[in-house]
């Protein structure tokens, strides 16, 4: 007996995929504010996507799903964010705006 006529009589969001699914989610405020500051300061530094992720040890595909909200960045991640961009995990938590130049930029 084939499954096929089965599958026929499922609700189509029962059919997709897990990874499917986790996709169409947003993600929570923090990991939005994170993102936003880790390219914010990337841009302060002058560092393209290829530069920051060859200095965090990810691929650039990992780190533009990041920096695109599509994946968090993880707990293992961030402090190897966190060297290459000289900054601590505060100031990438910080809700102020980090893209503003500061007069005193490390």
């Amino acid at each position: 007996m084939s499954i096929y006529p089965l599958l026929q009589d499922l609700p189509a969001e029962r059919l997709t995929l897990p990874a499917q699914r986790v996709h169409a989610r947003r993600m929570e405020p923090i990991a939005e504010r994170v993102a936003s500051n880790v390219d914010a300061w990337r841009r302060r530094r002058g560092f393209s996507q290829e530069r920051l992720a060859a200095l965090s040890d990810m691929s650039q595909p990992a780190l533009s799903r990041r920096l695109t909200g599509e994946v968090p960045f993880n707990l293992i991640e961030l402090p190897a964010v966190c060297r290459a961009l000289n900054v601590s995990v505060l100031e990438l938590l910080a809700e102020e705006d980090v893209a503003a130049p500061t007069a005193n930029l490390p």
